[in-house]
């Protein structure tokens, strides 16, 4: 229970108690720092989630989860010879890395014949529409011509498997008919190549292994990346790196925020010391309000780390435009130290700004507490 007034015995064992749990808080903090902690940046988990249809909201996290940990490159020289080399050192560079759970670079034989093992089975019952239409107009010539064109270009099965199982080669006709899924990259000794602005480029997918929202598996992969880059453009001289991939808007975006936070954060501090040696012709009031601000930033990043195991930084942003909100309070003590001259003692002072400040929390405590059941979990 609250003492107003409060004796010597019960401040000093108030004031032990308050240290042991700063030196706790502080402590945890740190290790926090040290270990790491998970920072969500994924603006999209803000959103509410989908109540009606159970299984959209499983398909839209399988989603969002596997597109987030994609990448792209494309490898570039003005020489396609240096761009393939270019783009092997680049593998080389990151094939072996943990922080990715696969990387796609050559296309092997086997991965080519595997669209085309697919249908095999049903090749009997497989027509293009371009013979359908053949068979209803009953054009059998047709059929003979497009035989004799398959025979001298072979997708890769045997001639003589075709010629017995498929003498018309209708299988292979179905096989070209299927959509491409680029008509500008074309296949050169298993690399996907393109030509784009007198540059060639050379295709790289991979897959991260974690999230791409997570701030420090962004600046790790980001940091493979840049050195990976770094080498392939010094052994490779002239190559150009283009890449893609949900993780560098994600990285881009959290460092976005972490600017904003320490702009605001040090335009605040700045604007406060600047009033406070106006009014206060000290900095002592300024050193002991940093201080419990601090102190009260750490309990709750500790608390809300320790219960909800993440955090999101867009929280961190929202909070950071609150740093007026929090040293209001100290500074209406002092402001009242300063009103009282020297008959001015520290339970006087409380006792006179007790009923404001307590009017100003409760305010700020409903406002949050109804935002508590709005469907945003930030």
């Amino acid at each position: 229970m609250f003492e107003l007034y409060p004796t010597q015995t019960s401040l000093r064992s108030r004031f032990y108690l308050w240290l042991v749990l700063c030196v706790v808080l502080i402590a945890i903090f740190i290790k926090f720092l040290v270990v790491g902690f998970s920072l969500n940046s994924n603006i999209l988990d803000l959103l509410p989630a989908s109540q009606s249809n159970v299984v959209a909201e499983q398909a839209s996290t399988q989603f969002t989860n596997t597109i987030s940990k994609q990448l792209i490159f494309l490898i570039g020289n003005a020489d396609p010879k240096k761009a393939k080399q270019a783009a092997t050192v680049f593998y080389d560079e990151i094939k072996s890395n943990p922080l990715l759970a696969s990387i796609s670079y050559r296309v092997s034989a086997s991965q080519q014949q595997a669209w085309a093992s697919f249908y095999y089975p049903y090749r009997l019952s497989l027509l293009s529409q371009t013979q359908q239409q053949w068979l209803a107009n009953n054009d059998i010539q047709r059929f003979k011509d497009n035989a004799l064109f398959s025979l001298y270009n072979p997708i890769g099965l045997s001639s003589s498997s075709l010629l017995e199982n498929d003498p018309w080669y209708l299988f292979q006709s179905f096989l070209t008919s299927l959509p491409k899924p680029s008509a500008t990259l074309n296949l050169e000794q298993q690399q996907l190549i393109t030509h784009y602005q007198d540059k060639w480029y050379v295709l790289i997918t991979a897959t991260a292994k974690d999230n791409g929202f997570s701030l420090s598996n962004q600046n790790k992969l980001t940091a493979l990346i840049n050195t990976a880059i770094s080498t392939t453009q010094q052994q490779v001289p002239q190559t150009h790196v283009l890449k893609t991939g949900m993780l560098f808007y994600a990285k881009a975006g959290a460092d976005q925020a972490q600017h904003d936070v320490s702009t605001i954060g040090i335009g605040s501090i700045l604007g406060i010391i600047l009033l406070v040696l106006w009014v206060f012709r000290s900095l002592k009031p300024l050193m002991m309000t940093l201080f419990s601000t601090a102190i009260g930033f750490i309990a709750a990043f500790v608390i809300t780390q320790l219960i909800f195991a993440k955090i999101y930084l867009f929280t961190l942003v929202f909070g950071a435009s609150l740093i007026g909100i929090c040293v209001d309070y100290a500074f209406f003590y002092y402001a009242e130290q300063v009103n009282g001259g020297k008959k001015w003692t520290a339970i006087n002072g409380l006792q006179a700004i007790f009923p404001g400040i307590s009017l100003g929390l409760l305010n700020v405590v409903l406002a949050y507490f109804i935002i508590m059941f709005m469907p945003f979990p930030g």
